[in-house]
């Protein structure tokens, strides 16, 4: 009799086993499921966000040449920096190239620097190098894209 016990015991302890085996599978794809769903729809947030930069710039670039297109590049660059790196829209560009020079991002150092003659020379402000600012940051949007 006992032993017809334990065998039945035993052999109730197999389905179980399975069952709770079940239930900790299904646990743990629901969990990477909703993990991958949240992580894909942050990244699609982020991507376009970048879109949307990239469309103020292109907005930008059909504005006609003078100083207001170097001030809403500005803009739109500190607002980029501060948004998508977590750099504050306080820093000047000195600051900021040295920042991207140390984790050694050449695009942005250049930019910065080009930046920093644009805004704080006192010259006058070609067409060309406004493009090449320009372009210099739809490359970093690109980049960050």
């Amino acid at each position: 009799m006992l032993d017809e016990t334990l065998a039945t015991l035993n052999n109730l302890q197999n389905p179980i086993s399975i069952i709770l085996v079940i239930i900790i599978l299904i646990t743990i794809i629901f969990v990477l499921y909703t993990t991958n769903r949240k992580l894909n729809q942050q990244l699609g947030e982020e991507q376009e966000k970048a879109m949307i930069f990239l469309k103020q710039l292109k907005e930008i670039k059909n504005l006609k040449q003078n100083k207001e297109h170097i001030e809403s590049l500005n803009k739109l660059a500190r607002d980029f920096f501060n948004e998508r790196l977590g750099l504050q829209p306080s820093l000047t560009y000195l600051e900021l190239g040295q920042k991207f020079k140390e984790v050694e991002d050449k695009e942005s150092t250049q930019f910065c620097d080009l930046m920093t003659a644009l805004l704080y020379s006192g010259k006058q402000i070609t067409s060309e190098e406004t493009n090449k600012a320009m372009n210099l940051f739809e490359n970093i949007l690109e980049k960050e894209d």
